[in-house]
């Protein structure tokens, strides 16, 4: 059960999460996984096929399209949730399980964005951390952004998606030429959106 949840959409969005979490602090290199294939931590099904896990699809999506410095975002509406303290079993390595508590936190947003900035390419990252809402995301800028984007999704009508057996959370990538302050984007649940304009 572990290994079906843990190598769905909803876990990659985790994994990516905690990745850009972490990032913003100011941390350098992480490495999340071993690049191989099967079971556990791993980034791929097997060696016959090579479908990617999507806790790997998204760091690779956030390496190929993001560049350059981080910049600030502000968030000016957006819908949270609180997580309260729970109790929780951690099972250790020989088999025994131990009772922890997790601390809970107040007012986790639902839908995240960060930026990037490496001279005229500017790259935007949105997630849903929702597993059954949809959000809708409306950008605005300091500056008139360039009219043309490239759209870079993962995204599947179920979160619970794998890629264990066949390769069905696929990376789709859009071109429009649409694109300006106060735009406005659909984020489907535990999906992943990056945008990124021209150099």
């Amino acid at each position: 059960e572990s290994e079906r949840v843990g190598k769905s959409l909803a876990l990659g969005i985790v994994t990516l999460d905690s990745f850009m979490s972490m990032s913003s602090m100011g941390f350098g290199p992480q490495g999340y996984y071993n690049f191989k294939m099967g079971d556990y931590w791993s980034t791929h099904n097997n060696a016959k096929d090579l479908f990617p896990h999507p806790s790997w699809q998204t760091l690779q999506m956030r390496n190929e399209h993001c560049s350059g410095k981080m910049m600030k975002v502000a968030y000016e509406k957006v819908k949270t949730i609180d997580i309260p303290t729970k109790e929780v079993y951690k099972t250790n390595n020989d088999g025994s399980r131990k009772a922890v508590k997790v601390a809970g936190r107040k007012g986790i947003s639902l839908l995240m964005c960060y930026a990037f900035k490496n001279g005229e390419k500017q790259s935007i990252i949105l997630f849903n951390r929702s597993f059954n809402e949809q959000r809708t995301a409306e950008l605005r800028f300091p500056s008139k952004p360039s009219r043309n984007v490239t759209l870079h999704k993962l995204t599947h009508s179920d979160p619970r998606a794998t890629n264990r057996k066949v390769y069905q959370v696929k990376p789709v990538t859009e071109k429009r030429n649409d694109f300006k302050d106060g735009y406005r984007i659909e984020v489907p649940p535990s999906s992943l959106i990056i945008l990124t304009t021209p150099q």
